[in-house]
């Protein structure tokens, strides 16, 4: 029971009976009609207006709906009172109360509560007006009333079909049936499953009759494995039999890897060995679906090894995100070679960049190498010097010297400053050099800084054959990369030092 009046009522003649002390008390009987001859002069009246008796809204009614019980009660009485409904379920024993309404002298007001059918079929019920005092007060306000239930309807969803197309993406017919009765309002959630997670779709309010109809639902682009739908009653309970969850596995449409691009830029421009760079990478999706969520990864080709690699979210079509990855020491070199690699799914798209470098020798970036310049310069000024004091000896020669020995003098002169000189080709630039004919060993190239031997019977290069673009070093085994376009060519392995030559294997 959700009320129990007789306890209200024991604890207001309580209240009632506390004026007088514990000392003097009697024992007597006590006489309710002491109390309303008290207060004769002042009391309500409460009487059921006309003839209608108690209204019952909500049929037909089914088990599991929550129906409305109402009576009119008017207030004749000379002060303001209130009252409430009480119903009693003589099927099942249960209790419905409504909440206290308070009626002014001359005025009248409808006093209800909701109650729900217990059972199948014909269900009756008590029903009366009580009052403060626990009262009532006049015969027209009790009564009796009964209610046919039915059964609680059943309802089934099922997914009958979906299309994937450009136009409107994900669309899904539904199927519901609600059994015979009234007319109901439902929810309809959908949900998708996609990497182990579900997420709310979508949720929209449908009013079905009884019967089969077709729903067509319009859900976008989002990345789903699988579909799942629910249909939840709005304010009424549905049958145990009922089907109301459909789930269906969906393949998405593939991704075609011609239509994402990547772009790239560095921050700075040019970078110095050593120093921290940040490369801002755009992804592009020109195509009609979503991307899956995946990865970007930048990859030093020289090494073939991922230098920084990132988690990136799915591109909507016609959409394009950007993120930033960070380079935290630049590599050696002149020109370092990365690689953009976006990974979503089972597609991926890739971009080579070359990138312009600043090293330590290029510093004042200079056409010419400035030791190799100063060196000349010097080395100018004292044949110069040399050539000058000759010059003067030979002129202020003195008279016992003979024109014989001055001549076999100058001669020697001559022939000790002609040193004899050969031009050879720079292994590394191909710079045309100047070396002394009888030089034999280490030579310096001014414009590359590489050193070379000369005059030496050269080692045969090891020779290294590739039909793709990455080979192994021949002592090291470090993975290169060589382009094919530059083959053959000599090249040095970053880690050993080791040179070699690169040459194209064939297919």
């Amino acid at each position: 029971m959700r009320n129990n009046f007789h306890i209200f009522v024991s604890l207001y003649v309580a209240i009632l009976l506390a004026p007088f002390s514990y000392e003097n008390y009697e024992p007597r009987p006590f006489l309710v009609s002491e109390i309303s001859e008290k207060y004769s002069a002042e009391s309500t009246n409460f009487t059921s207006s006309g003839e209608s008796g108690v209204l019952i809204s909500g049929e037909p009614a089914h088990l599991g709906d929550a129906m409305r019980a109402a009576v009119l009660v008017s207030n004749s009485g000379n002060i303001s009172g209130s009252a409430w409904l009480l119903l009693e379920n003589l099927d099942s024993g249960e209790n419905f109360t409504g909440n206290p309404v308070a009626i002014s002298p001359g005025s009248t007001r409808e006093i209800s509560t909701s109650f729900y059918p217990s059972i199948s079929g014909v269900n009756s019920f008590n029903w009366s007006i009580l009052t403060i005092n626990g009262e009532i007060e006049n015969s027209d306000l009790v009564g009796q009333f009964t209610i046919q239930a039915s059964k609680r309807q059943t309802l089934e969803t099922a997914i009958e079909s979906y299309v994937w197309d450009e136009d409107n993406g994900l669309s899904v017919q539904l199927s519901i049936f609600l059994s015979e009765g009234r007319p109901r309002e439902i929810q309809l959630f959908s949900k998708i499953g996609f990497e182990g997670s579900v997420h709310n779709l979508q949720q929209i309010s449908v009013e079905v009759e009884p019967g089969r109809r077709l729903i067509e639902l319009y859900l976008g682009n989002p990345l789903v494995d699988y579909l799942f739908i629910e249909a939840t009653p709005s304010g009424w309970e549905v049958n145990e039999s009922s089907t109301n969850i459909s789930q269906l596995d969906i393949l998405m449409p593939i991704v075609n890897p011609s239509s994402l691009s990547i772009s790239a830029s560095f921050d700075p421009i040019k970078p110095l060995e050593g120093e921290s760079v940040i490369a801002t990478i755009t992804l592009q999706n020109n195509g009609e679906f979503s991307t899956s969520s995946g990865n970007l990864r930048l990859i030093l080709l020289s090494e073939n090894i991922i230098v920084n690699e990132v988690v990136v979210q799915p591109v909507n079509p016609s959409s394009s995100i950007s993120t930033q990855i960070m380079i935290p020491s630049w590599p050696d070199g002149s020109n370092v070679d990365f690689r953009a690699q976006w990974n979503a799914g089972d597609v991926s798209a890739k971009s080579d960049y070359s990138i312009e470098s600043i090293t330590e020798d290029q510093g004042l970036e200079l056409p010419f190498d400035i030791f190799s310049a100063t060196i000349g310069a010097f080395s100018g000024i004292v044949v110069i010097m040399l050539g000058t004091f000759i010059w003067r000896a030979v002129s202020t020669k003195t008279p016992s010297v003979t024109n014989a020995r001055m001549r076999e003098t100058t001669e020697s002169a001559k022939s000790s400053g002609a040193i004899s000189k050969k031009e050879i080709s720079c292994n590394y630039c191909d710079q045309r050099l100047m070396v002394p004919h009888e030089h034999v060993g280490a030579v310096k190239c001014p414009s590359c800084t590489m050193e070379f031997i000369v005059g030496e019977k050269k080692n045969e290069p090891q020779v290294v054959k590739s039909s793709g673009p990455n080979l192994n070093c021949p002592e090291c085994e470090q993975t290169l990369r060589v382009p094919l376009d530059k083959r053959p060519t000599m090249s040095r392995c970053p880690i050993c030092r080791t040179e070699f030559l690169a040459e194209k294997g064939e297919l």
